[in-house]
């Protein structure tokens, strides 16, 4: 039985779905787990909605997408014993420091942009964030469209580029 629950991101956006009411029995279903991996290839980012709240649902839904693995920086990988193998936890504690200022707002973790994991052996498929507390004000996430971004750089641009190589790494 295919999914139900399966809308647009935003009317406006070239990528991204919504899915709604999946349960850790829904996602045993192994052609459950195709069409979510489909629909993530098709649109490279899937918003899940109305989901239970719990590491084993996260890790359930992340494991759609091929197997699990470690953070290569293990004390962020081990933040808290509390959590299950596979589930890290990103927290923003304004006490540890980490503030900066940006448009005469105070704000802690800011980064302009950032590529998960790019500078792993192998290219970071996917990433399964889930949102714990919420902040009522300034706990902005965005997400690009890579693969659309490329296809608008300048011709010039590609072909300064084109056949070149980026080596990133952790340090």
């Amino acid at each position: 039985m295919p999914l139900a629950d399966v809308r647009p991101l935003q009317d406006n956006l070239p990528f991204g779905v919504r899915i709604g009411g999946l349960t850790l029995e829904t996602l045993k279903d192994p052609a459950i787990r195709k069409e979510i991996d489909d629909l993530f290839i098709q649109h490279g980012m899937i918003v899940f909605e109305d989901v239970e709240q719990s590491d084993e649902m996260q890790l359930a839904l992340s494991s759609c997408f091929g197997p699990l693995k470690e953070h290569p920086v293990k004390s962020v990988s081990r933040v808290d014993s509390s959590r299950m193998p596979g589930v890290v936890e990103i927290a923003a504690r304004p006490e540890n420091g980490g503030i900066v200022e940006i448009g005469g707002k105070q704000l802690t973790h800011w980064l302009p942009w950032h590529f998960d994991h790019c500078y792993n052996d192998e290219l970071n498929r996917c990433g399964v964030l889930r949102s714990v507390e919420r902040v009522e004000e300034g706990g902005i996430t965005g997400f690009m469209d890579g693969l659309a971004l490329y296809k608008r750089f300048p011709k010039d641009l590609l072909a300064k580029i084109e056949g070149k190589d980026v080596i990133y790494t952790l340090s």
